[in-house]
């Protein structure tokens, strides 16, 4: 049916409110039952597909998932049978689509009428008029599923958003690739805002060159306390377009920049400027292209234009090749350069080992008397949380350096140092090295509290670890399996790792990654983002309460995953106990008490449990672990008190002198 709506496993997951592992979970619990989910209808690429309707149904007549809702939000997670949301031509007419929807009462279905109403919407053809022409025979069933969306989410903007954040997920073009996180986006909002207010500029214009900043202009416009207008560059660039649609769906309106005889683009007064490298249209643009497109954005607007740069640090901070860097040392002699920010790891969701840095661009101090010549402010936050108290410091920082020499030297920075521009053309390395990340101090008052309640802790008595009456069994030995048989008998089973590439791990992400790091203990715990992972791989699975994770290199080793939830990494694997004869505890044990060298895991016996003793092994070994998380609190306790004291000591806050 064409306008069926289909849901893959991660929309069933993300439509119910629950994580993956519980929707594989209702597939297989339910199987044999009188209300088996339902059976998948079509598959796209490695993808299962299944009936929205009928998945809902299912959800309402078993009473699973989190969402009672879920029926009226169906359309916000499910796409439309027989079209491909990732085709750039679809997902261009979708956001066309729900953009026309802002210029009327409701999305016709008669064809000729949605593109009358276009052309009335949009007659010089800037943002939706090609989109929806392109789309052919398609346009009316697509109008059809635009209208259910807007209904799941209340209104065609937060539509637009949900189908913004799919693309996130789930595409890996230059938009997602240059994607900034909420907390970057939120830090260059502030900023620019900042910087137009310290300018007198109340009402500012936010001019950006490229017409690719959809993410920065959309919450920079968001400001409810002042007036925000958007201006962008002419040009049919998907990209650009797209930013179109989506301030107009949002109800921002935005002026066409004029051209300037050289091509460029004419900044009016009241403007400032917000400049993304690389943009969405060109994400594999060298660091020399980015900079000879700063430069020229940069000479090409009067002395005292306000500007915000954001991208690479790899480009705007790092150390460059000669060229590159030829382009940049000339930037800094214009000494318009006046705020440099290395920012801290993870503000490039998507690309996890990218760094992000900000510049700020504005009118060259005058040299100050005594012939103090111009500085820059400039930071490194490499390793500061950008929480809202960093944010809120680092702008006071930037607009700082914004000021003359008077100005800078009447404000005492939090993060940033004044650094001369003859320095920062002279340094081999990147333009922040020099700087030192910032130590956070504490209050001293919050310091002694901490310590306070570490030393309450550390005096408590710690109760012994509860235990059973134990004698001797006269019964016979119990049965020894070798894994193999195990695993041919149906008591375990067997599951293989993922292989996940390097730049999946995010120590920020909330998805637990097991591989053998982490059952060794070899390495700090890694994590992954659990909707880039779901983009990268359709059936990534997730570790259930109870699974065994072993490996066996560089010597075996294996622990109880308790939580479930985890996805685990090649060469490590899981067993799943289908068996109370074999509890997931006495499978791990045996496994870590295998020989560093034995490597045939398929051989390793592993002892049963009898029947009768299952239940109360299984509490006393809950009762055990307990006590070890007990004694693992007390040891951090100590660890904690022995680090506060030393920290507030060299930090001059704590005076050890005086003993109770």
């Amino acid at each position: 049916m064409a306008d069926t709506l289909y849901l893959g496993l991660a929309d069933v997951a993300l439509l119910a409110r629950v994580r993956r592992a519980p929707v594989t979970m209702w597939r297989r619990r339910y199987a044999s039952t009188a209300t088996p989910f339902p059976q998948p209808v079509a598959t796209r690429g490695a993808q299962q597909l299944f009936d929205g309707d009928e998945v809902v149904t299912w959800l309402e007549t078993t009473g699973r998932g989190n969402n009672p809702a879920a029926r009226e939000d169906l359309a916000g997670f499910a796409v439309l049978a027989d079209t491909d949301l990732d085709d750039p031509v679809i997902f261009a007419g979708l956001t066309a689509l729900l953009c026309l929807s802002r210029y009327t009462d409701g999305l016709s279905t008669v064809h000729d009428d949605l593109l009358d109403e276009a052309d009335e919407a949009d007659p010089d053809d800037e943002f939706l008029t090609a989109e929806l022409e392109a789309l052919g025979e398609r346009l009316v069933p697509l109008a059809r599923y635009c209208s259910l969306r807007i209904d799941a989410a209340y209104h065609a903007g937060a539509a637009f958003e949900g189908l913004m954040a799919r693309r996130r997920r789930r595409a890996r073009d230059g938009y997602t690739r240059t994607a900034l996180s909420a907390p970057a986006v939120r830090l260059v909002a502030a900023l620019v805002n900042a910087i137009g207010t310290d300018a007198g500029i109340n009402a500012p214009l936010i001019v950006d060159p490229t017409g690719g900043g959809g993410d920065l202009l959309v919450e920079l416009a968001r400001d409810e306390g002042r007036t925000v207008s958007v201006a962008l560059p002419p040009g049919d660039a998907p990209e650009r377009r797209l930013t179109r649609r989506r301030l107009r769906v949002r109800g921002i309106d935005y002026r066409t920049l004029e051209i300037d005889g050289d091509g460029g683009v004419v900044v009016p007064e009241d403007g400032v400027v917000v400049l993304q490298l690389p943009g969405a249209d060109d994400p594999d643009a060298e660091a020399a292209e980015l900079l000879q497109t700063a430069e020229e954005v940069l000479l090409g607007n009067p002395a005292d234009r306000r500007m915000v740069i954001v991208g690479r640090a790899s480009t705007l901070t790092e150390g460059l090749p000669r060229s590159a860097r030829r382009v940049r040392d000339d930037i800094v002699r214009t000494h318009r350069l006046r705020g440099i920010a290395r920012l801290p790891a993870g503000l490039a969701p998507f690309e996890p080992r990218a760094r992000v840095a900000l510049w700020c661009v504005g009118p060259a101090p005058t040299m100050a008397p005594g012939g103090v010549p111009p500085r820059t402010m400039v930071v490194n936050l490499s390793d500061t949380e950008l929480d809202d108290i960093v944010t809120a410091d680092l702008v006071t920082d930037l607009v700082a350096g914004m000021q003359d020499v008077r100005g800078q030297r009447a404000h005492l920075p939090r993060f940033g140092r004044l650094v001369g521009s003859v320095e920062l053309i002279t340094r081999l390395g990147g333009l922040v090295d020099a700087v030192p990340t910032p130590q956070r101090t504490e209050p001293a008052v919050e310091v002694l509290a901490r310590i306070s309640e570490l030393r309450a802790e550390l005096a408590e008595r710690l109760a012994p670890a509860a235990m059973p009456g134990v004698v001797a069994r006269s019964a016979p030995p119990g049965t020894r399996h070798t894994l193999d048989d195990a695993l041919r008998s149906g008591m375990l089973r067997l599951l293989p790792g993922h292989r996940l590439d390097r730049d999946l791990f995010d120590a920020e992400a909330s998805v637990r990654v097991l591989g053998p790091p982490e059952l060794l203990g070899t390495s700090p715990p890694r994590s992954v983002d659990r909707l880039l992972l779901a983009a990268r791989h359709e059936v990534a699975r997730f570790t259930e309460p109870g699974d065994v994770v072993f490996c066996t290199a560089p010597r075996p080793a294996a622990v109880v995953d308790v939580e479930g939830g985890a996805v685990v990494v090649h060469p490590a694997r899981v067993l799943r106990s289908k068996s109370s004869e074999l509890p997931p505890r006495v499978v791990a044990a045996a496994i870590s008490a295998q020989p560093a060298d034995a490597r045939a895991w398929g051989s390793w016996t592993v002892g049963s449990i009898p029947a009768d003793q299952a239940d109360s092994l299984r509490v006393v070994l809950d009762e055990l672990d307990s006590h070890r998380a007990a004694l693992k609190r007390r040891l951090d306790a100590v660890d904690t008190l022995a680090s506060t004291l030393t920290d507030g000591t060299a930090s001059g806050i704590l005076d050890l002198s005086q003993h109770d």
